[in-house]
């Protein structure tokens, strides 16, 4: 391969990857920081929570270790894994092994990998959906635009002074629903106690359905409202 063609290939590979980073910059779906890091997970969750893995045959064992430490802090056994309470915030490493052959029949479970990464954020969200606040109410064919839902929450920390977060937007689930809630407050400061947040409406519902309003926590977790009656 002679040298100018060798120059060439070199301009080539370049002028790719500034391509690549001026999409990654300005495409508006691209993914944010914080979903990639979610997604080297296998659940995340908020401090004392529990993960429901499902129906757990006989002769599962799982090790939980927490890795901000290293230590390895609790061995289990089958369905115990979905009563198991993880206190503290931080990264667990979960090791899942099944002893049992299924030479005579099917395994029921999940099919888990070896080795499960946890995150446990040091921050709840619990969403009073009982509470749930609408400033106008909703019909089929109206633009949503300008109509504000109001919601308490009730935020926990564990161990940190005042910090900032963003409140994630959703979109609202429902037959022939384009209809999206962002936040209004967009950031807040998260500390013990409970806080008023609003989200502003855009999108119509295009036909009579029930709606339904999936409030998003900091990781990416829904706690769902049902809309109170049919939008007609």
């Amino acid at each position: 391969m002679n040298k100018n063609h060798s120059f060439f290939n070199s301009i080539v590979a370049r002028s790719f990857s500034l391509i690549l980073l001026v999409l990654c910059i300005f495409n508006p779906f691209q993914m944010t920081a914080q979903d990639a890091v979610n997604k080297s997970f296998y659940k995340v969750i908020s401090y004392g929570e529990k993960i429901d893995f499902g129906k757990i045959e006989k002769g599962v064992t799982w090790t939980i270790s927490f890795q901000d430490t290293g230590i390895t802090n609790m061995y289990l056994n089958d369905e115990a894994i979905n009563s198991y309470v993880f206190k503290k915030s931080g990264t667990y490493a979960i090791q899942f092994n099944d002893a049992t052959s299924h030479l005579n029949e099917e395994c029921s479970h999940a099919a888990f990998p070896k080795s499960l990464l946890i995150k446990v954020s040091p921050i709840k969200m619990t969403f009073d959906t009982s509470k749930v606040k609408f400033s106008e109410p909703l019909a089929v064919g109206r633009d949503c635009q300008g109509i504000i839902v109001s919601i308490p929450v009730l935020f926990e920390v564990e161990n940190l002074g005042a910090t900032s977060i963003a409140i994630p937007d959703f979109n609202v689930a429902g037959v022939g629903s384009n209809i999206i809630a962002k936040s209004v407050q967009k950031k807040v400061v998260c500390k013990n106690g409970i806080q008023m947040l609003t989200y502003n409406l855009s999108g119509t519902a295009s036909s009579q359905a029930y709606l339904m309003f999936d409030f998003t926590d900091i990781n990416n977790q829904a706690q769902t409202y049902n809309y109170n009656q049919l939008v007609k």
